[in-house]
């Protein structure tokens, strides 16, 4: 709309100057050299009937008789040269035809002129009678009326040169308002449609635009929204419908890489394409997962298969709130008691030591409190009532403050060990 203005402006602009141009060069080269030229035209006519009056008069008055003779010889032919070429231009060939109609006249005024010139010739002419009341009454009867008859018809023509130049150059004062008045309503509605333009971008071009780099943003921060947009068929709803689809691509990327880290190894992907490196980059990791998950549960397998098969028990304790953390399926073996059993009392512990043994318990607590591993031998009693040998060793761990927080240890029956050494002793 805003681009057919400018050319609706343009071709009105083109036309109004053009015409503007034209009515300039009219009343510059047609009209003001008309005007100029009928002046001398008329100022030739008062010289000439001067002159003449002068040439009977003033015999002898030869400058104005020489002056006379010129306007005859040269100065009219061309002024009437001028005459012509001006009146081929003028658009009223009615007042053309005027004015040849008064050349036409002055030239047989000149006529007359010229027999009045030829009558009184010489110095001597002056003299007779006869021919110098001839000559006054020529140019009483011809001459004089016929002169003003002729200005009076000019000045006519003049006057209708004059309106016309008024009348042009009103009509070129009215153009030049109307091309104002253009230029400026052109500013005005470039100005409202700018506004308006800038409105409706703003709604229906920046206003998405803007919603569209919040979500890539955040897709950028790892937050998954949709565009809420109405998704037409122009740039702006397929840069919506682009950023719904990736939005919906990478929350699906989302929800199996979370069911992978729930351990769903067999959860369905499909990566974006061919070049779907982050896709590729999921299903690597899942399948890296699910290998080291088979691996983990062999691990473990193994390890509970060793924890349940060899003799030593391994423990860990939690020291600050007096806890069995962890006790290997052997203390059943060694202190005919389960792991349960230790759980439910804390103090079992030291409630199956020997009496006389205590003491080197408290050793072995002592020793942990400044954090240094030590293995110590004393006695139990073993469920069944019997009294066995048994080796613990310890390693504790301090906190910052160096504050005694957790003991794991691995305790083992020494008393084949025990029975050996006193067999050698």
């Amino acid at each position: 709309m805003l681009v057919s203005l400018f050319v609706i402006n343009a071709i009105i602009t083109f036309i109004t100057i053009n015409y503007n141009k034209k009515l300039s060069n009219h009343i510059s080269e047609v009209i003001d050299p008309s005007l100029a030229v009928m002046e001398d035209f008329e100022d030739m006519m008062i010289e000439s009937k001067m002159y003449t009056s002068n040439w009977i008069f003033l015999r002898a008055n030869q400058d104005d008789k020489n002056a006379l003779l010129k306007l005859h010889s040269i100065d009219y032919p061309v002024l009437k040269s001028r005459l012509n070429s001006y009146s081929s231009q003028w658009k009223n060939k009615n007042l053309a035809d005027s004015l040849n109609n008064i050349q036409n006249g002055f030239e047989l005024l000149l006529r007359s002129e010229k027999d009045i010139m030829s009558s009184l010739s010489k110095f001597d002419d002056y003299d007779d009678p006869e021919k110098k009341f001839g000559a006054e009454e020529k140019l009483e009867s011809v001459v004089l009326p016929i002169t003003s008859k002729l200005i009076a018809s000019l000045s006519g023509i003049v006057d209708y040169e004059k309106n016309l130049k008024k009348t042009e150059n009103t009509s070129l004062n009215d153009s030049s308002v109307l091309l104002r008045i253009l230029i400026v309503c052109l500013a005005l509605t470039i100005i409202i449609l700018g506004i308006v333009l800038s409105v409706y971008m703003t709604r229906k071009i920046i206003t998405p635009i803007n919603k569209i780099r919040d979500i890539v943003n955040d897709l950028g921060k790892g937050i998954i929204r949709n565009v809420n947009h109405k998704v037409n068929g122009d740039e702006i709803g397929e840069m919506a419908r682009s950023v719904n689809n990736l939005s919906e691509k990478l929350s699906a990327a989302a929800s199996f890489a979370t069911s992978v880290g729930n351990r769903n190894f067999d959860a369905h992907f499909e990566p974006l394409g061919d070049k779907d490196e982050l896709g590729k980059a999921i299903i690597t990791m899942r399948d890296n997962l699910k290998k080291s998950e088979s691996e983990l549960q062999e691990a473990n397998y193994q390890m509970r298969t060793f924890f349940q098969n060899i003799d030593k028990v391994f423990f860990s304790i939690d020291m600050v709130n007096q806890k069995l953390l962890q006790m290997s399926p052997a203390c059943e073996k060694v202190y005919g008691r389960t792991a349960i059993n230790f759980s439910m009392n804390f103090n079992l512990w030291n409630e199956v030591i020997l009496e006389e043994d205590k003491k080197i318990i408290q050793t072995m607590y002592d020793c942990a409190l400044s954090g240094k591993p030590a293995v110590y031998e004393y006695r139990i009693y073993h469920k069944d009532g019997s009294v066995r040998w048994i080796e613990t060793n310890i390693t504790p761990t301090l906190d910052k403050e160096n504050t005694l927080i957790r003991i794991d240890g691995v305790t083992s029956d020494i008393g084949e060990r025990k029975e050996t050494e006193e067999t050698l002793r």
